[in-house]
């Protein structure tokens, strides 16, 4: 019996490891881009500077201490919101 139990663990465990060989093999580039994007997202801590801001000035120091601190950073005092829309798009 304890070899019989052996056996069948060293099958589970064989399948487990085939299992890992094509884990996402259809969409792992995708996946793995969405991983590496996914580092540049805002926190919740930048969110809540971002709605705590009173002013595009403000907004623009905020975004500074993220990912996005080169978005407005060459943009000229003051900043519109004309400025940001374009910038989005």
């Amino acid at each position: 019996q304890a070899i019989l139990d052996q056996v069948a663990q060293a099958l589970v465990d064989s399948l487990a490891a085939m299992e890992l060989s094509i884990f996402n093999v259809n969409h792992g580039f995708c996946e793995a881009v969405v991983r590496g994007l996914r580092s540049g997202f805002l926190m919740p801590e930048d969110y809540r500077r971002l709605s705590t801001s009173d002013t595009l000035e403000d907004m623009r120091s905020a975004l500074e201490e993220s990912d996005y601190g080169t978005f407005l950073q060459d943009e000229p005092s003051p900043l519109l919101v004309s400025t940001i829309s374009k910038k989005c798009y």
